[in-house]
């Protein structure tokens, strides 16, 4: 992705070979956002309810590889 400054957006510009790439992207330096992002991450998985987003989302991933 590359940041636009016509329209304060992003822009994709390539995309991922593998099937299983997932990237979430936050302001440089908002320290404060990641941190409760990767605990509100870590509690999905340990609850399993990451994976079952995934496969609902994006299918059985362990099937397409």
């Amino acid at each position: 992705m590359t940041h636009t400054d016509d329209d304060n957006c992003l822009q994709v510009v390539g995309h991922s070979e593998r099937q299983d790439d997932l990237v979430v992207y936050a302001e440089k330096g908002n320290e404060e956002l990641i941190k409760k992002f990767n605990a509100a991450l870590s509690d999905y998985k340990k609850s399993g309810e990451y994976k079952r987003l995934i496969k609902f989302y994006f299918g059985d991933i362990e099937k397409q590889s």
